[in-house]
């Protein structure tokens, strides 16, 4: 393999991770909302 391809590869790699990362953190708030919105629930009965 080339270094330029592996260059172009790390920088792939790099970008495929940061969007996986903001998913995650994402996910992570969904998942808080979706807790806080049971939260309401429950006390309002």
């Amino acid at each position: 393999m080339e270094k330029k391809d592996l260059k172009e590869l790390e920088k792939e790699l790099s970008s495929i991770k940061t969007f996986i990362i903001a998913q995650a953190q994402l996910l992570g708030e969904i998942l808080n909302e979706i807790k806080l919105l049971r939260r309401d629930i429950k006390s309002q009965h």
